[in-house]
């Protein structure tokens, strides 16, 4: 929340955060994890609901 003060936002590209704060410590996400787990939370999901629709990896 520290690069806020520089108006670094959620969901802003990197190339522009980076412009606007930086100094800001840039930490990787592993994608191929969050893909599995996003994966298996919609398995369960449909199993429960009629209906489910993904609008993000979250």
């Amino acid at each position: 929340y520290e690069a806020r003060r520089y108006g670094v936002r959620s969901a802003m590209p990197m190339a522009t955060a980076l412009r606007l704060c930086p100094d800001a410590t840039v930490v990787p996400v592993p994608r191929k994890a969050c893909a599995r787990r996003s994966r298996a939370v919609h398995g369960v999901l449909e199993r429960l609901a009629p209906v489910v629709q993904a609008a993000s990896i979250d």
